[in-house]
């Protein structure tokens, strides 16, 4: 399955535009990706820099920040949007509480290098240059890069969907990496960049086992269903058994007609989870046990994977 535009977090999109290596891509190369980028971020920015910001100083570096912010978050919305589904301008200022001139502004000049597309209908989509640079980014990460075909092979051996989830320190949350959406007529809204919640769900649950109940603030503790567990006791009981089996069961507690299992893995620094889901109506709790050893072993997997991907140069 094709993933779509799979930078999957706002925090990874801003290291890469704040630090593009210089090596050859099918659009530009070197520096002039550097300062293409550079100026199609100053050029958004624009009149939004902070009050007082002049020819240097701390008010000028602040604005700079602060635009760069913009733009990352307006990448960021653009590239994780559910099935690529275009954006209005209207609708993205709303989303990110910004003006519409603004967002209507770093999408122009996103577009102008290609890491935005407009459409007839003036919304805005993920560009080619974007996509291109995306899978080249998934292609060389070490985990990412090789760890397609343990979850394209667990959600064929569940018939179920699978997806891989990482853990972002720096936000204190989880979100989709990789996914892989079983056939069928119940699809799961869970495209790379989903943010999901820690304390509900199978994925998020099997990290937070890993993190202890304090890793989620009593805010954080929303209920999705009926089902979620939101008292931090029930949830420490929860995360005590999920610690003994060494995998996650979750029904109905973040989706209310989902059921899943999960298990942890580590990668080098990184601490993620994967999961597969199922249509709660056709799945018992047999299947949930069935399938348990099947998640656990491909969690082993991903964390005995190689630290550069196979079709690395280096």
């Amino acid at each position: 399955m094709n993933s779509g535009v799979s930078v999957a977090s706002a925090d990874g999109l801003k290291h890469y535009l704040s630090g593009l290596d210089g090596s050859a891509d099918p659009v530009m190369k070197g520096s002039e990706t550097m300062s293409a980028t550079k100026n199609t971020m100053d050029a958004a920015a624009g009149s939004d820099a902070a009050p007082g910001a002049g020819s240097g100083g701390r008010g000028q570096r602040a604005g700079a920040g602060a635009g760069n912010d913009r733009i990352v978050a307006t990448l960021n919305e653009v590239a994780c949007r559910p099935d690529g589904a275009p954006w209005g301008v209207r609708e993205l200022a709303e989303t990110l509480g910004g003006s519409r001139s603004t967002v209507n502004r770093i999408l122009q000049g996103l577009t102008e290098q290609g890491l935005a597309a407009r459409d007839a209908n003036g919304n805005y989509t993920a560009g080619q240059r974007l996509r291109v640079l995306a899978n080249r980014l998934l292609d060389r990460h070490p985990l990412l890069g090789s760890a397609r075909s343990i979850i394209d092979t667990l959600s064929r051996s569940c018939d179920a969907t699978a997806l891989l989830a990482l853990y972002d320190p720096s936000a204190g949350r989880c979100f989709v990496a990789m996914v892989t959406m079983a056939p069928g007529p119940v699809r799961y809204n869970l495209g790379p960049g989903t943010v999901i919640p820690l304390h509900a769900g199978a994925a998020g649950r099997a990290i937070l086992a890993e993190l202890g109940v304090d890793a989620v603030d009593e805010a954080a503790l929303t209920a999705f269903t009926e089902d979620t567990v939101t008292d931090r006791a029930g949830l420490e009981r929860l995360l005590a058994e999920d610690r003994a089996a060494g995998y996650t069961v979750s029904v109905g507690q973040h989706f209310a007609l989902a059921a899943g299992v999960a298990a942890p893995f580590r990668f080098g620094g990184l601490l993620g989870a994967v999961s597969v889901t199922r249509p709660r109506y056709d799945t018992t709790d047999a299947d949930l046990l069935r399938f348990a050893p099947q998640v656990q072993d491909a969690a082993r997997r991903l964390s005995a994977l190689p630290p550069e991907p196979v079709n690395s140069p280096v």
